[in-house]
């Protein structure tokens, strides 16, 4: 009953101090989202790079046609990008938990330089 009670407790926590998952951004409508002249491996990894010279915990990981990309803070994914390439064309789109705000700008914002 304790250890439930504290899952419970824990659960409540991590709600109230705004947590959210990749699925949870790519729910909403993109920060941003375009065509880019680069391909998805080319963009990404300048995304990556851009966003570890900000701090943030990255990982990038392949995805069907493309890859995806997403930002940490230590108790939420910032920001989210899926990059794919199909038929010569690559399109983009960022997801980010708050939209304009700290972070997630500078985040949004080096995305877009990559473009």
């Amino acid at each position: 009953m304790k250890r439930l009670l504290a899952a419970a407790a824990a659960l409540a926590l991590l709600a109230l101090a705004g947590c959210a998952s990749v699925d949870d951004l790519t729910k909403r409508d993109p920060a941003f989202y375009g065509p880019s002249t680069r391909g998805a491996q080319d963009y990404s990894e300048c995304v990556v790079a851009a966003w570890q010279g900000q701090g943030s915990q990255v990982e990038r990981r392949p995805i069907q046609d493309g890859y995806q990309v997403t930002a940490s803070s230590s108790i939420s994914v910032e920001a989210v990008l899926n990059v794919i390439t199909y038929r010569g064309k690559t399109d983009v789109k960022l997801y980010t938990r708050l939209p304009g705000r700290g972070l997630d700008r500078d985040l949004v914002e080096a995305a877009n330089l990559c473009m």
